[in-house]
């Protein structure tokens, strides 16, 4: 079902359901990255997206932030997902430094420390949603839906944008 990805620096792994090899921000299999510095729960994660969604992303996990941010910005990454706590770059960094790359990259906060005040901090340096840990199947499912969601109104606006130049 899944096709195996990559190991190297950082613990790199992808999970597909596509056979496609082209992935681009607006055409799926979006890209996704997630980033936890517990390598089972990024795994964990990554195979119930791709078994929730199936055809829908490809996913690539990180342990390192610091390699997770530079394939993000070389790569057509639709969304990353960051834990909050890891020991050499937290969620709050990884997020604000997602957003400054300007390609409307959506960030989904996860956390097993949930406070209003990490909240609100993540709120406004732009992340698009937050899960909390221990992961809860069903919020899963809704919060990507979510920005699922998001990335395919944007990319119907293109979509009509493009065909409105051609014609």
């Amino acid at each position: 079902m899944f096709a195996a990805g990559e190991q190297g620096p950082g613990a790199v792994t992808m999970r597909s359901c596509s056979a496609s090899r082209e992935v681009s921000v607006f055409n799926k299999p979006y890209l996704m990255v997630i980033i936890d510095d517990q390598q089972d729960l990024s795994e964990i994660l990554a195979d119930y997206v791709a078994e929730i969604f199936p055809e829908t992303f490809s996913v690539k996990t990180f342990t390192d932030p610091q390699a997770a941010l530079e394939f993000v910005e070389k790569n057509p990454v639709a969304i990353v997902a960051t834990d909050v706590r890891m020991p050499r770059m937290n969620g709050d960094q990884i997020n604000m430094r997602v957003k400054q790359f300007g390609r409307g990259i959506k960030t989904i906060i996860i956390t097993g420390n949930m406070s209003y005040t990490k909240a609100i901090t993540c709120f406004n340096d732009g992340a698009d949603a937050f899960i909390q840990k221990p992961f809860n199947p069903k919020e899963i499912r809704t919060t990507f839906q979510r920005v699922l969601d998001c990335i395919e109104s944007w990319e119907e606006v293109f979509r009509k944008i493009a065909q409105s130049k051609a014609s």
